[in-house]
């Protein structure tokens, strides 16, 4: 979804300035189990290239 009035523009651009304690990073990120199962894929080679480019190993077939 997008913005939907200016002020959501405002807001997101605000949000570039905040800075976040490493703590706060994780705090934030614990909750989150990234998916790298690739659904909806039909080329067999294209999970390899996609993980590739961003540093992750596909899980196993």
């Amino acid at each position: 979804m997008g913005a939907s009035k200016p002020s959501h523009l405002d807001d997101a651009v605000a949000s570039l300035e905040i800075e976040l304690t490493e703590d706060e990073v994780a705090d934030l990120e614990a909750p989150y189990t990234p998916r790298a199962d690739f659904q909806g894929v039909s080329d067999d080679a294209e999970p390899a290239r996609i993980s590739a480019r961003i540093g992750i190993r596909p899980a196993a077939a």
